[in-house]
C-alpha cells in the first residue's frame, strides 16, 4: 500500500529559508561586500555556498511532488513549463533590473562597471542570454551572477517533466532506477547542464520516489549513494554532506519549523534573487554615511546591518512582486483543468 504523503510537507520552509540565508551570509562576509572584508566570518561562513545544494535536493523532490498532485502527464509539460516560467521569470527580471541600473550607475559616476564583477553589456546577446537564463551557452555572463542556479532549475524542469511518467510506473522499478542512473552517468559530461548538478536533484527525486511507494528501500539506498558518489567526483566533495543531510530531514522531518523559519522559507527566493543588488545599493550608500568599515567591530557592524537589509528587502519584494507571480502562475491552465473535471 502506498504511505500516506501530507499534501504539505513543513520541514521544507525552513530548509530554504537556511538554505538562502547560508548563502547570504557566504556572499556578504565574503564576495560581495569590499568594505566588509577582511573579516573573521568569512572562514566559518564559507559553508554557505552549500545552500544550492540544499535548494537543488529541495527541488528534486518538492516538484515531482506537486506535479503528481495534479495528476500530471505528458500532455501538461507545456503548461507545467509555463506555470514555472511564471512563477519564476518575472521577480527575477525584477531583480536582474536592479542589478543592471546599478552598472549602469556605476559607469556613469566611476566610468567602468562594478569592481569584481563581469559585465555582459546591453548587446542583443547579453539581453537574450540573461532573459534566457542560460548567457553561458553564449560565452557571456549573468547580470546577477547568482542566476546561474536558475538556469539549471529550468533545465531540471524540463528533465523531470519528460521522464516523470516514466518514474511513476511502481511496477517497472527498473527503469526507474535506469532512467535516473543514465542521468547521473550523462553528469560526468562537460558542459553546463542540469545533469553536471543532478547527483543532487536525484537525491530529492529517490526520495520521491521512496515516500511515494514506487521504489524500494533498497533501489532507494543504491540510488543515493550512486548521487553521492557522483557529487563527490564532480564538484566539492564538501557539498555531499548537506545535500545527503538534506534528504535526510525531508525523510525524517523532524520539528524545526518556528514562525521566524517558516517566514524565511516563504521569502527564501525573494531574499536569493534580490541580496545581490540590494549589497550593491546598500554598499555605496552606507559607505559614504560612516567610516566604520576601517576597524574590525565596524566591519562586523555594517555585516549586519548588510543582511538585516537584505530580509527587509526580501520581504517587502515578496509581497509586492514573488506572490503576485504565484498566483498568476497559479491560474494557468486552471479553467482548462476544471472543463476536464466537469
Amino acid at each position: 500500500m502506498k504511505p500516506a504523503v501530507p499534501k504539505h510537507i513543513a520541514i521544507l520552509d525552513p530548509l530554504r529559508g537556511l538554505a538562502a540565508l547560508l548563502v547570504v551570509l557566504f556572499h556578504y562576509s565574503g564576495s560581495v561586500l569590499p568594505t566588509v572584508m577582511p573579516n573573521v566570518l568569512e572562514a566559518p561562513f564559507a559553508i554557505g555556498k552549500s545552500g544550492v545544494q540544499v535548494f537543488f535536493v529541495i527541488s528534486g523532490f518538492v516538484i515531482p511532488f506537486a506535479m503528481t498532485r495534479r495528476s500530471y502527464g505528458w500532455g501538461d509539460l507545456p503548461l507545467f513549463m509555463a506555470r514555472r516560467y511564471v512563477r519564476i521569470a518575472p521577480p527575477a527580471y525584477v531583480a536582474m533590473l536592479a542589478c543592471v541600473l546599478y552598472q549602469l550607475i556605476s559607469l556613469q559616476v566611476n566610468g567602468r562597471p562594478v569592481s569584481g564583477s563581469h559585465w555582459p553589456g546591453l548587446g542583443l546577446t547579453a539581453w537574450h542570454g540573461n532573459l534566457s537564463f542560460m548567457p553561458e551557452y553564449l560565452g557571456i555572463d549573468h547580470y546577477n551572477f547568482v542566476y546561474w542556479t536558475l538556469g539549471i532549475e529550468f533545465q531540471y524542469y524540463l528533465f523531470i517533466g519528460l521522464s516523470l511518467p516514466l518514474l511513476l510506473d511502481a511496477k517497472k522499478e527498473w527503469r526507474t532506477v535506469l532512467v535516473l542512473v543514465l542521468a547521473l552517468c550523462i553528469g560526468f559530461l562537460p558542459g553546463y547542464s542540469y545533469f553536471r548538478y543532478g547527483s543532487y536533484f536525484t537525491l530529492g527525486i529517490a526520495l520521491f520516489l521512496l515516500r511515494e511507494g514506487l521504489i524500494g528501500r533498497p533501489a532507494y539506498g543504491a540510488l543515493s549513494v550512486l548521487a553521492c558518489v557522483a557529487a563527490y567526483f564532480q564538484h566539492e566533495p564538501v557539498f555531499v554532506i548537506p545535500a545527503a543531510l538534506t534528504a535526510l530531514l525531508i525523510l525524517l522531518q523532524p520539528p524545526l519549523g518556528s514562525r521566524p523559519l517558516n517566514w524565511l522559507g516563504r521569502v527564501s527566493f525573494s531574499l536569493y534573487i534580490t541580496h545581490v543588488p540590494t549589497a550593491y545599493f546598500a554598499e555605496t550608500v552606507l559607505k559614504r554615511v560612516t567610516d566604520i568599515h576601517v576597524h574590525d567591530w565596524g566591519r562586523l557592524v555594517m555585516f549586519t546591518v548588510y543582511v538585516a537589509l537584505s530580509l527587509v528587502v526580501a520581504g517587502i519584494f515578496n509581497k509586492l512582486v514573488e506572490l503576485p507571480a504565484l498566483r498568476w502562475s497559479q491560474r494557468i491552465g486552471r479553467s482548462a483543468a476544471q472543463r476536464r473535471t466537469a
